[in-house]
């Protein structure tokens, strides 16, 4: 199944629409992404980069299957644009 292209702020939109679902996540947000230059090998070119979270206070334990279960998902669907793909579709 191919993966739909989306841009680094979409995908973040993404992830934290997908996190709000949890109650026990509701005070914790994706802050950033770093994509890889290239896929790897299972064909994603962001999951298992530096994915940044962050909780208000602590970071809560409970929190982070629910983190590790978005992070995995949305990992078989999206992948982040490259620049090159952005440029044209503004053409």
């Amino acid at each position: 199944m191919a993966r739909e292209l989306v841009s680094k702020r979409e995908l973040i939109r993404i992830l934290n629409n997908e996190l709000s679902k949890y109650e026990e996540c509701k005070d914790c947000h994706f802050i950033g992404i770093v994509k890889y230059e290239e896929e790897e090998g299972d064909g994603c070119n962001w999951l298992g980069a530096n994915v940044k979270f962050r909780c208000s206070g602590e970071p809560d334990e409970r929190c982070r299957p629910y983190i590790s279960r978005v992070l995995s998902e949305a990992g078989k669907k999206y992948n982040i644009k490259n620049k090159l793909a952005r440029e044209r579709s503004s053409l």
